[in-house]
């Protein structure tokens, strides 16, 4: 007997459990994954970094990178990449001569990079920083005398 209520109730369940199932298929939004970037450095104001590093969620080709990757004012250098925990990927970019000090610069990664699974970066991605100056130097931005630096003692 139980054993007919038993066949009885998988009969009577199953067609409303398969209905279930292909509605939440239908329904179901599929998340989109994109490439994107976790992290960079320096933030906004640095001493005079040695490098430029930044994190991207997904590996993503040194040689690609570089090719969409620009800095202004231009600084040439190289990049490297370090995977620094499960699921990101760390790039440093080293420049060829040192930054200067009191200037600002701006980071442009394109749109359209691509990650080695195929993700990709859906809009460029903008970041600036300015290095800053000695502590006994000023730096003027008026009046005719704009970049003009004086040191003293």
């Amino acid at each position: 007997m139980a054993f007919g209520l038993l066949i009885v109730g998988i009969i009577v369940c199953a067609p409303v459990v398969a209905a279930i199932y292909r509605q939440w298929q239908i329904t179901r939004t599929p998340i989109k994954q994109v490439l994107g970037v976790v992290r960079i450095s320096p933030n906004k104001d640095a001493v005079v970094p040695n490098a430029i590093t930044i994190t991207f969620n997904d590996k993503v080709d040194e040689h690609i990178l570089e090719h969409n990757f620009s800095l202004s004012p231009d600084l040439p250098g190289t990049f490297k990449r370090t995977e620094t925990a499960v699921n990101a990927f760390t790039y440093t970019f080293t420049p060829s001569t040192a930054f200067s000090r009191g200037v600002r610069y701006s980071i442009r990664i394109a749109k359209g990079l691509q990650s080695a699974r195929g993700l990709l970066l859906e809009n460029a991605y903008f970041h600036s920083f300015e290095t800053l100056l000695a502590d006994n130097t000023v730096q003027f931005t008026k009046n005719g005398i704009a970049g003009k630096v004086l040191s003293y003692s």
